[in-house]
């Protein structure tokens, strides 16, 4: 067990240090505190990996205004009065911020797909690169 825990050390060790953002999103993701600006530079970054395509780059940027109106919208169902602090209380906003980190995670999740690929075999890749 003292050996494979090792590997398992030594091996997150290799992995984080290849992808310190990931883990930094990662450690956010736990904590709630992925923010939108996260998401944006996630978002920018398959924008220029993909720049030659033109045609996946309307649909990302399509994608991206549908999902920032679906994120409101869930948020604004879970919320539907107006005056929020009288109806939800102080923690509206703490709320708020946990249930947009949440969204915010999944979407760098979706996004990340356009970076890091799909395993070599996988049928639904799309426009998303097969991985090394």
């Amino acid at each position: 067990m003292k050996y494979i825990t090792w590997g398992f050390v030594v091996g997150l060790f290799a992995l984080l240090a290849l992808h310190p953002v990931r883990q930094a999103v990662a450690d956010d993701c736990g904590a709630g505190l992925v923010t939108q600006a996260m998401v944006d530079r996630v978002f920018e970054e398959v924008l220029r990996a993909n720049r030659e395509n033109d045609l996946l780059v309307d649909k990302l940027k399509h994608s991206q205004e549908a999902w920032l109106a679906f994120k409101k919208a869930h948020i604004e169902a879970i919320f539907p009065e107006q005056d929020v602090l009288a109806n939800y209380g102080s923690v509206y906003h703490d709320c708020v911020q946990v249930i947009a980190s949440d969204l915010n995670c999944r979407r760098i999740s979706q996004l990340q797909t356009w970076i890091d690929g799909f395993p070599e075999g996988e049928t639904c890749s799309g426009s998303r690169p097969l991985s090394n």
